[in-house]
């Protein structure tokens, strides 16, 4: 997940699949992180977050809403987490020895670091 204004990641989760416990993974680890609680959060059109968003994002007061279906064609798009994917893969592509999750996962904490502390947000 990235933040819309400061461009930095704010959650990130690795998995192989897309399930509602991916996402409610994400959404709890997003949550923890986030200074406020965002006012919208934009997602593909995926089955699997509803639920988790619901049960992670729901409280009294001001919600957070969930908006999906968004791309290329809509109003609200989701670009920025998708340039943030192709960055991510852009980086990946000339990795090697990626054969477990564990070293995945390594590279993955080090490469959020870098991306909020070192890369320039533009």
């Amino acid at each position: 997940m990235i933040d819309e204004d400061t461009r930095f990641m704010v959650a990130k989760h690795l998995s192989k699949t897309r399930t509602q416990r991916d996402c409610t993974i994400l959404f709890k680890d997003a949550a923890d992180r986030a200074i406020s609680k965002p006012k919208f959060i934009f997602a593909d059109d995926c089955f699997a977050y509803r639920k988790p968003f619901n049960k992670v994002f729901w409280e009294y007061g001001e919600p957070t809403k969930l908006i999906q279906n968004v791309g290329i064609n809509s109003r609200k798009t989701n670009n920025i987490v998708e340039r943030l994917h192709g960055t991510l893969k852009d980086m990946l592509r000339a990795r090697r020895g990626l054969d477990s999750m564990e070293k995945t996962e390594l590279l993955l904490k080090g490469w959020f670091i870098h991306y909020n502390f070192f890369r320039p947000h533009h």
